[in-house]
């Protein structure tokens, strides 16, 4: 394994660490873990497959100065600020699941936060006494599979929590709890100050102590590679149908139609019949998916068919790639569903 420090960086830059970490980890032919330099300038992150305008607040942060950038990886919408340490983590090796990921590599994570407290992983988060210290989400480059996640040092998030549009849906389960009632910071749990560069140090001593890795200096070709990576994801396509609930009778023969529902991640689906055939369709959430794009690929396959001949078409596509978040039954019935709906309004 080595190790990598990357310097300060825009918003931008931080984002799209996940494709400079791949291509050193692929040039290195090792695991490579990378910690990030915080950010000095708050913004919020837009997992890659949800819906910019239906998560946040737009006009609000932009009044605020808060900038809002779509990242290259899956899950539900963050909030960065000052008070996190962030890493990233190449993984060489090939893990044949989504799930194992986590498991597997974020051990000198948990080694660290074991420091502060009980430490338990769900999913893609870390747990500290029972509270959501540590979110994480991955994608994968050539081949290369990256892990990008933080450790929250310090809870401001939910003086932040005003510029999001939150689904009533998506935290039903936790409808009676504040976000300080579920998330938690070093700096809360231990009852004192704690500092994103003690955490960047301890995580520093664990690596080259433990893990026995080996320092990795950028050089300057790894950061012109970063500049040039470092661009906006152009995906507006993502708000291409407009937000409905249930299903609306657009026109004589054309209806828009929608269903969200909660699975082990939130799955929104939007789509707009002509003759009940499936003209165009949405699929968003805060999920993960491998290859990224398989989403798209299943979006385009859809077209032409009928909401109850979508069952064959997700199976076919889905099985080329791994979900985090729902199963394939669980998206078959969300077909089924606004197939049902679009019956009662025909």
């Amino acid at each position: 394994m080595y190790l990598v420090q990357l310097p300060e960086a825009d918003p931008y830059h931080m984002l799209f660490a996940t494709r400079l970490i791949s291509a050193i980890t692929k040039k290195l032919q090792d695991n490579v873990f990378a910690l990030m330099t915080p950010t000095r300038k708050t913004f919020i992150s837009v997992g890659y497959h949800e819906q910019m305008s239906k998560t946040v607040n737009l006009k609000l942060a932009k009044e605020r100065g808060i900038p809002v950038i779509r990242r290259d990886t899956g899950g539900g919408t963050v909030i960065i600020t000052k008070n996190q340490q962030g890493y990233r983590i190449g993984i060489y090796d090939r893990p044949s699941r989504v799930e194992e990921i986590y498991s597997l590599y974020l051990t000198p994570v948990i080694d660290v936060l074991k420091e502060y407290g009980k430490v338990e992983i769900r999913g893609q988060d870390l747990l500290l006494n029972g509270k959501k210290v540590s979110g994480n989400g991955a994608v994968t480059y050539d081949n290369i599979t990256c892990i990008t996640g933080s450790i929250i040092v310090k809870n401001d998030i939910a003086e932040l929590a005003y510029l999001l549009n939150v689904s009533s849906e998506k935290f039903k389960d936790k409808i009676a709890m504040s976000i300080k009632d579920w998330v938690t910071g070093l700096s809360e749990e231990v009852g004192r100050e704690v500092t994103t560069d003690e955490v960047r140090e301890k995580l520093r001593e664990v690596l080259l102590r433990k893990y026995n890795a080996k320092v990795y200096e950028l050089k300057e070709e790894d950061l012109k590679y970063w500049d040039d990576i470092s661009k906006p994801e152009e995906r507006d396509d993502r708000d291409r149908l407009s937000y409905v609930e249930g299903c609306f009778k657009v026109a004589s023969r054309v209806f828009l139609c929608n269903e969200e529902r909660k699975f082990r991640k939130l799955v929104n689906v939007t789509v707009r019949l002509v003759d009940g055939k499936i003209d165009d369709v949405t699929i968003t959430g805060d999920f993960f998916v491998q290859p990224r794009d398989l989403i798209e690929k299943l979006e385009k396959a859809l077209q032409g068919k009928t909401p109850w001949e979508s069952a064959v078409v997700i199976k076919d596509v889905l099985r080329e790639g791994s979900i985090y978040g729902f199963t394939v039954d669980d998206l078959v019935s969300v077909f089924k569903d606004i197939g049902e709906k679009y019956l009662k309004r025909e």
